[in-house]
């Protein structure tokens, strides 16, 4: 049986929309017979799309907030719903970052590497001042530390005794939620204690 032979295989496209594709003529079949005419195809090619929604701290959508990303590209703002889209090249690799004047997101910016097919749930929370507030309350020996939390975002409690060396206080961070939060720690005797938060999402 002779060997199937590819003589002729051409592509031409931009990055995205439609592009063409063309085979042969000289295309041999099982049987040693050619293709009679050369085989010409079109397709498009759809750029990915990163999308997501703009919530405050209490689940409420927030318009206006401009999702600018890298390379270039023309950045996107967030609807009446705190709905956002971008259209990305293929492959692409890149940051998004949010902003909406002097307000805090979170995160502060999201990364990716060689994106080829849409991600949906790109979601970013709009932080208020509130949320920001560290208050503190003595009870016996005891510091409470209350604050307003943010549903995924991970908080890290450090202390230090002179502000310049800070060590984790506890042994592994808590988990926000759309609410108060708090915690108690000891001061008992020990030397006078500053606490401060980090924050992950």
């Amino acid at each position: 049986m002779p060997e199937t032979i590819l003589q002729k295989l051409t592509v031409a496209s931009s990055t995205t929309g439609e592009a063409k594709s063309e085979a042969g003529p000289l295309i041999e079949d099982i049987y040693g017979q050619t293709m009679s005419a050369a085989y010409v195809g079109s397709f498009v090619i759809l750029s990915p799309e990163i999308s997501g929604h703009v919530l405050d701290s209490s689940g409420l959508p927030v318009r206006f907030v401009t999702l600018h990303p890298d390379g270039g590209l023309l950045p996107a703002v967030t609807d009446s719903h705190g709905s956002y889209a971008l259209e990305v090249p293929p492959s692409w690799t890149g940051t998004i970052t949010p902003s909406k004047g002097s307000a805090l997101l979170v995160p502060s910016s999201r990364s990716y590497t060689n994106v080829t097919s849409d991600l949906t749930n790109q979601d970013f929370v709009l932080v208020k001042p509130a949320a920001l507030t560290l208050s503190t309350q003595q009870q016996g020996d005891q510091l409470v530390l209350s604050w307003n939390g943010l549903a995924g975002v991970s908080y890290q409690l450090f202390w230090s005794s002179d502000m310049l060396n800070w060590v984790a206080y506890g042994a592994s961070p808590l988990s926000g939620n759309n609410g108060p939060m708090s915690v108690s720690v000891s001061t008992g005797d020990q030397p006078a204690k500053f606490f401060r938060f980090l924050m992950t999402y």
